[in-house]
């Protein structure tokens, strides 16, 4: 990808958006499954690790603005704080 003012992020994001399955090699979509698999059980079981805890205690309380859920969690929070969690987790 060339450079972009937009930033990579978004670089990567239209090309995703363009991407369709039946190009991607079924070797590739087994191999992704299986990271996302392994992401979402590191993220279960850390979910109460005390670096999880601490993290979450500094975080918004809950209000009108939580509406988003985090994987492994009960409570919900904003769209911020749930971005900020898994990356924390895993």
């Amino acid at each position: 990808m060339a450079a972009s003012p937009d930033g990579v992020s978004v670089q990567a994001a239209h090309w995703l958006q363009g991407l369709a399955w039946d190009v991607v090699p079924p070797e590739v979509v087994e191999a992704v499954k299986l990271q996302i698999l392994d992401l979402v059980g590191v993220m279960l079981a850390v979910r109460d690790d005390p670096l999880v805890r601490r993290v979450r205690a500094t975080l918004a309380p809950p209000g009108p603005a939580a509406m988003a859920p985090v994987l492994g969690q009960r409570e919900t929070t904003t769209l911020s704080d749930a971005a900020l969690l898994p990356g924390v987790m895993g």
